[in-house]
């Protein structure tokens, strides 16, 4: 199936909002941004891992500490589920998750940094400083 953005990196606001619900709803939480079919490295005689040589990538960044691994890994099964839903159960193999994790400060929201802690405290509920 092809792509619908040509492989371009598309900002959050632009996908569907039934997009955005069924993901978000599988995550349990707000998607940031999602890049999908960067290039497959070639190997050789020039021919690509797969048709078309691209393959879905998901990104998400989160400020170090917050997540347990396991909680991790449990993105990773979620995001590849999601993309799987949208472009079929042959893209699987193919489909690449990144977790990267921020350092924590090293993330601003409204001009200020944010901090592991602050992070945990919103999780439970409670109000930072």
């Amino acid at each position: 199936m092809p792509h619908a953005t040509g492989g371009r990196r598309i900002a959050w606001d632009e996908v569907p909002a039934e997009g955005r619900t069924a993901t978000e709803k599988l995550l349990g939480s707000k998607v940031v941004s999602a890049t999908s079919r960067p290039s497959l490295p070639r190997w050789g005689g020039g021919r690509s891992a797969s048709i078309g040589g691209t393959m879905p990538l998901i990104n998400v960044k989160v400020i170090e500490g917050v997540f347990s691994d396991a909680q991790k890994a449990e993105m990773v099964e979620k995001l590849t589920d999601a993309m799987v839903a949208i472009e079929g159960e042959n893209l699987r193999p193919l489909t690449l998750v990144i977790v990267e994790e921020v350092k924590s400060g090293d993330w601003g929201v409204g001009g200020k940094p944010v901090t592991t802690a602050e992070v945990r405290a919103l999780a439970a509920g409670l109000r930072p400083r």
